[in-house]
């Protein structure tokens, strides 16, 4: 289900395809029901698209395909973008393993996310002629899908994609890394969040050191790492950055941090800094 708000400019029905322009204005809601799916093609400004409560920003160029129903589009008020409807079963008989995913991002400024959105905003503007013969409508629908096809492909990694196990470490390793700083990360909690049982969990990051457990220790401590090093972070203490990532106090992640890395923070954050003044 996605939600929008905002003033039609034009519109085209290419068979099961519909496609509208939209700029932002009117408070207008529009609701596309569940068997049908959503394109967002930003064409000017920016807006904000929610997808299962998180937030990412539509910058010029930036496509987004909805497939979580508590989606919606939120338009900066000068917003310009195009939106293609599409029947739900024509997206998921072609790529069945999206159907796990909350939504796909791709760029509309390099092909073929670029021919896309040329494609869509021909046929919304003014000139072009309404009401093609319904052989011609059903060609150019299938063309427009394909191009769909294309898009979202060029946007996922294929190899990982076709292997469901990889695949699905690739996406919990990125929810870990989103939530470093949940003290609650815990690894029933993940396999809560990804619908799998615990011992699915343990056995896709089996060869990691420490299975999954070993796998957060590290991300967060890595990513501390980057965050010490950081000349624009260096005004935020260790206890501060020790909290961001995950650490419940100074002292327990100074000693794991020297465990791994074998100098403190402190030492790492001084070293650093001689490095900038050379």
């Amino acid at each position: 289900m996605c939600e929008t708000s905002s003033r039609v400019n034009s519109h085209y029905s290419l068979g099961d395809v519909f496609i509208v322009e939209h700029t932002a204005g009117h408070n207008e809601t529009h609701l596309t029901p569940e068997d049908r799916l959503s394109l967002l093609l930003q064409v000017a400004h920016e807006s904000h698209v929610t997808c299962n409560k998180d937030i990412t920003v539509a910058n010029v160029h930036d496509g987004f395909l909805w497939l979580h129903e508590q989606s919606h589009w939120l338009p900066h008020d000068k917003s310009h973008a195009v939106r293609i409807e599409v029947p739900r079963l024509h997206i998921m008989n072609r790529l069945p393993n999206l159907e796990k995913l909350d939504a796909v991002a791709f760029s509309t400024k390099i092909v073929p996310g670029s021919l896309l959105l040329a494609m869509a905003r021909h046929f919304c503007h003014p000139d072009t002629e309404k009401g093609a013969h319904q052989v011609v409508e059903a060609r150019l629908s299938d063309h427009m899908m394909d191009l769909i096809d294309m898009t979202l492909r060029s946007s996922v990694d294929l190899a990982d994609f076709n292997d469901q196990r990889a695949w699905r470490r690739k996406r919990i390793r990125e929810h870990i890394d989103r939530n470093l700083g949940d003290l609650t990360l815990t690894p029933q909690k993940i396999a809560e969040g990804h619908k799998i049982s615990p011992r699915t969990l343990y056995q896709l990051f089996k060869d990691e050191p420490g299975a999954i457990a070993g796998w957060i220790a590290t991300r967060r401590l890595e990513k501390a790492r980057e965050a010490l090093l950081d000349p624009y972070r260096q005004h935020i203490s260790i206890a501060d950055i020790a909290r961001q990532h995950g650490f419940r106090n100074a002292a327990h992640f100074s000693r794991r941090f020297r465990s791994h890395f074998a100098l403190s923070p402190r030492e790492l954050r001084r070293e650093g800094a001689k490095d900038d003044q050379r």
